[in-house]
């Protein structure tokens, strides 16, 4: 697996000059059970919340989201949904016949409390399989240290602790390059946070192929 993040969105706009893109989710539209499946959606309140949203019913005060609609969570074992902290959305398979390189972008946040809701035991993780294989962690965003309020940033090593670019309220481009093999490829979300103020959100998912690119 190849590793490279970029922070800025005119990087990203530009390196996609030179990539086919194949698979894109802005949830502008509902997708839900046919797009991507989650494990438990809910709203129980401006601070207990996972799912699809515009950002009128819940807190957080996210900045330049792609469009108007974004996943967010907060409060995830709040007992409006299914009681647990751990949350899942699975992306339904695209087709990777012929490629060799492709390349995930997203673009991710948290909320405005900032280092005041994100412990270090809070997480979210982009793992991808293979032809229905095993799950592999490409992504993760955790605590920048052990602790409570600590706030997130890109775990780079996936050793558990971020030390990349630290999460803001405005939704910022992280990218990573994987290498395949074989026909299919699915993208899914894990994210644990299990108090009010741990907010976290991510929008305008995208794979391109860069098996040719130079």
């Amino acid at each position: 697996m190849k590793k490279i993040t970029y922070f800025l969105l005119f990087t990203l706009a530009s390196i996609h000059l030179s990539a086919q893109v194949f698979w894109t989710e802005d949830f502008e539209t509902d997708g839900e059970t046919v797009r991507y499946t989650s494990s438990s959606v809910f709203n129980d309140g401006t601070n207990d919340h996972y799912g699809r949203t515009n950002g009128s019913n819940i807190s957080g005060g996210y900045v330049s989201p792609n469009g108007s609609w974004f996943m967010a969570g907060e409060d995830l074992d709040d007992n409006g949904g299914d009681g647990s902290a751990l949350k899942t959305t699975e992306f339904a398979s695209q087709n990777i016949s012929g490629m060799t390189d492709i390349r995930f972008s997203g673009l991710f946040a948290q909320g405005t409390s900032g280092a005041g809701g994100l412990d270090g035991s809070d997480y979210l993780e982009l793992s991808y399989r293979i032809d229905g294989g095993a799950w592999v962690l490409f992504m993760r965003f955790t605590g920048v240290s052990g602790g409570s309020n600590v706030g997130w940033a890109e775990d780079t090593n996936l050793d558990g602790t971020g030390d990349g670019v630290a999460l803001s309220n405005t939704f910022a481009s992280y990218l990573e390059d994987i290498s395949v093999s074989g026909t299919t490829i699915e993208i899914r979300v894990v994210a644990s946070a299990n108090s009010a103020s741990e907010e976290f959100a991510y929008d305008f998912f995208q794979l391109d192929d860069i098996s040719g690119a130079g």
